[in-house]
């Protein structure tokens, strides 16, 4: 951990309070990265857009999963199997040819707007489909589901049957037992789901530049520009920074909320 993730961190967390003067990063330790970053309008709008984006993934996976879950953690364990895996076989191709996979589909002679042409719901392909934020927030969301899925099952399965049956033995309407026993208790894996749709949203990079275009343009992007094509690593670093800290105060406050459910039960 001091190795692979303390030591990196530390410095990139250095790297931000340096200047670039003549295209060197020169140790001379100011604080108007910074200032710069949470100072002008653009990498105000760009952030507030990224995480909007990221917030938006988290809770449609999280509601999109939670179903699935409950669903397979209902069934029997031959067709449990066969759920699960067809949940987690995205997660057998790589990354990238998922999202060139969003490509095919979205794009203006892809899947999608052939078969709304040939039904004559529109007569020309809809540009809006591919190269727009909600290309990329589609894509960020097929990406997460797996990895919320997995958690929410987990804690599905860690409640016991009992407690549901007693929730309807005193009274409880099915819709409140579900609520008031598989929602509250899975809680936990609610909250791990969604950071984790969260964090992977919050700092993806690949999705935008092959799906976003110039309007799904999002922190990661230019995050990795300044460290690539612009070589301004200390504008960059604070850029990354920034971001970290609005992701530990996100996922700060969904696990606490989580942990006051879990308390409160």
């Amino acid at each position: 951990m001091t190795l692979l993730v303390a030591a990196p961190i530390g410095v990139m967390l250095f790297f931000s309070f340096m200047q670039v003067v003549d295209g060197r990063n020169v140790v001379d330790l100011t604080v108007s990265n910074y200032t710069k970053v949470l100072g002008e309008s653009f990498f105000v709008q760009l952030i507030f857009e990224t995480v909007l984006t990221a917030l938006l993934v988290g809770v449609a996976a999280v509601l999109l999963a939670f179903p699935l879950a409950y669903a397979v953690s209902m069934s029997s364990p031959r067709v449990r199997t066969q759920l699960v895996i067809l949940v987690l076989i995205p997660l057998w191709a790589s990354y990238l040819l998922r999202v060139f996979a969003w490509q095919t589909l979205l794009g203006q002679r892809g899947v999608i707007n052939n078969a709304l042409i040939a039904v004559g719901v529109v007569d020309e392909p809809i540009e809006a489909l591919l190269y727009s934020r909600l290309s990329v927030w589609v894509a960020l969301l097929h990406i997460a589901l797996p990895f919320v899925f997995v958690p929410i099952l987990v804690a599905l399965d860690r409640i016991p049957t009992s407690l549901l049956q007693a929730a309807r033995d005193l009274g409880a309407s099915r819709r409140a037992a579900f609520w008031s026993v598989s929602v509250r208790l899975a809680m936990p894996g609610i909250v791990v789901g969604f950071a984790f749709a969260f964090i992977e949203a919050l700092g993806d990079y690949v999705t935008p530049i092959l799906l976003g275009g110039t309007d799904g343009v999002l922190i990661g992007r230019v995050i990795v520009s300044q460290f690539g094509t612009a070589f301004n690593w200390p504008l960059g670093s604070a850029m990354a920074f920034v971001v970290l800290g609005i992701a530990l105060l996100v996922i700060g406050g969904a696990l606490k909320l989580g942990t006051e459910e879990a308390i409160l039960e």
